[in-house]
């Protein structure tokens, strides 16, 4: 198979039906960003670490916009901050996706 990359803001430039959709957004709050280690804040654009807000905007998103783009099995796996995992399953549900 091949593999087709695109640039694009979340999924807005995105076609087709996918089996997975894997995310590493950003997740921490922007809170946290004091916290960061030198090596991450010193090599990691903040965009890419904070969502600038609560650290869920994001999970928010692909939540919202992730079934119109996967298959009847297709699942979503992302990264989360090691506190979140209540809230993001919180956010999935909400929009009828379930929970592993």
């Amino acid at each position: 198979d091949r593999a087709e990359i695109v640039q694009s803001d979340w999924l807005s430039a995105v076609e087709g039906r996918f089996d997975l959709i894997v995310s590493n957004p950003p997740y921490l709050a922007q809170t946290e960003m004091k916290d960061v280690a030198p090596e991450l804040a010193l090599h990691e654009p903040e965009m890419a670490l904070t969502d600038g807000a609560d650290g869920l905007s994001v999970y928010r998103l692909i939540a919202e916009q992730a079934q119109g783009y996967l298959t009847v099995q297709g699942r979503v796996l992302a990264e989360i901050g090691w506190q979140q995992g209540d809230a993001v399953r919180k956010i999935f549900t909400a929009v009828g996706c379930d929970s592993p």
